[in-house]
């Protein structure tokens, strides 16, 4: 016996991130709604989080990396520079007089960056005093 289960959304409807992400592409065939590709798809909020954009199928739309309103999200070079930059900045707020981390990856600067005290790094960064 083979029982097709229906389940139905209200458009404006808030739905769970991985949910809301599924129906977003199913909606769209699986296809980028740009270009058609069908490969690489990520569902855009059109109105973003950060603006307060809500996870309803009225505020999606199915893009492909490539077709992404803002395809920096998805470049891993962005990413890359971008962690690069923090640790970097994190490390010189607590040892300021330290030079040539520009040089090393990310995975270096991490790996200084948690060899500190960890008492160290909330006073500095955060301007808290821990006894």
């Amino acid at each position: 016996m083979n029982d097709v289960i229906t389940i139905s959304f209200d458009s404006k409807e808030e739905l769970p991130l991985s949910i809301w992400e599924y129906l977003v592409k199913r909606r769209a065939s699986f296809k980028c709604s740009k270009c058609g590709n069908k490969n690489k798809l990520v569902s855009h909020h059109i109105v973003s989080r950060a603006n307060e954009g809500k996870n309803t199928l009225d505020n999606g739309a199915c893009f492909c990396t490539h077709c992404h309103p803002r395809p920096r999200l998805h470049n891993k070079d962005y990413y890359y520079q971008q962690q690069k930059q923090k640790f970097i900045k994190y490390i010189l707020m607590v040892e300021p007089n330290r030079s040539n981390l520009s040089e090393l990856s990310v995975q270096e600067l991490e790996k200084i960056f948690y060899s500190f005290p960890e008492k160290e790094i909330i006073r500095r960064l955060m301007g808290i005093e821990l006894p």
